[in-house]
């Protein structure tokens, strides 16, 4: 089930990928953290709404947040391809 930052995530991707929109900013979408996004990043990866390259996508480093399970400082979101399941949910929502 997809929560409300999850859907701010995809229709970001999608403006950002469609309509040129600009690079996400995770804060101004509601999120605590770098690691906190990232754990929804995951998540929707996951679930086949994105793909991406953890490489190319996220600088790491440092302990894992206890919370969100991962180390990432840094997000590139113009590395993110929003999938055709993700592009037929922001479609339905908005």
């Amino acid at each position: 089930m997809l929560d409300e930052l999850d859907l701010k995530i995809l229709k970001g991707l999608y403006d950002l990928n469609f309509n040129h929109g600009q690079k996400l900013n995770f804060t101004e979408l509601g999120f605590e953290s770098n690691q906190h996004a990232a754990y929804h990043l995951y998540k929707l990866q996951k679930l086949s709404y994105i793909n991406f390259d953890e490489e190319r996508s996220f600088t790491t480093g440092g302990r894992k947040h206890e919370k969100y399970h991962n180390n990432v400082l840094t997000i590139w979101s113009e590395n993110f391809d929003i999938l055709e399941k993700g592009i037929e949910e922001v479609k339905k929502r908005f």
